[in-house]
């Protein structure tokens, strides 16, 4: 256990000392994203920057050259923070410098629960928020289906 005066001073004390930049492999862990263990038993995936830096690209590929290269863009999270595809598009979001927006309230994806009110309220925060860009998941996708 240390005393948060002593972390403070290491932290100065590591401030000082000249740093050597290493920029990260291709096969670097960019993060450990949690997996539910719908196929299997819950685990941890190591994402590399190589997947993300594929993802980014895919995403300006199926878009159109140049389609994310403006400031405009705002992209509408509403996924679990944990999810893959939430935190893909949070890095292809700091990639292309574009603006993020969240939810006002948590999503119910629970199929068998009544998603009216849920994607109600998900449909006005979008209406406010007028996202350029908008990544979503078959389950949610199937509760506006059903909302309709």
């Amino acid at each position: 256990m240390h005393l948060w005066e002593e972390v403070v001073d290491k932290g100065r004390e590591a401030a000082l000392e000249p740093q050597e930049t290493k920029l990260p492999e291709t096969d670097d862990c960019f993060m450990i994203c949690y997996t539910s263990g719908q196929g299997g038993d819950p685990k941890g995936v190591m994402v590399t920057h190589k997947m993300i830096v594929q993802q980014a690209g895919a995403l300006q590929v199926r878009l159109g050259t140049n389609k994310l290269s403006e400031s405009s863009d705002t992209y509408f999270s509403h996924l679990s923070a944990s999810h893959i595809l939430e935190q893909s598009m949070f890095a292809i979001c700091m990639i292309y410098s574009i603006k993020i927006g969240f939810q006002s309230e948590s999503l119910n994806l629970d199929l068998n629960s009544n998603q009216t009110e849920s994607n109600k309220q998900l449909i006005s925060d979008m209406a406010i928020l007028k996202p350029t860009v908008f990544a979503s998941i078959p389950k949610q996708l199937r509760g506006f289906f059903l909302s309709i």
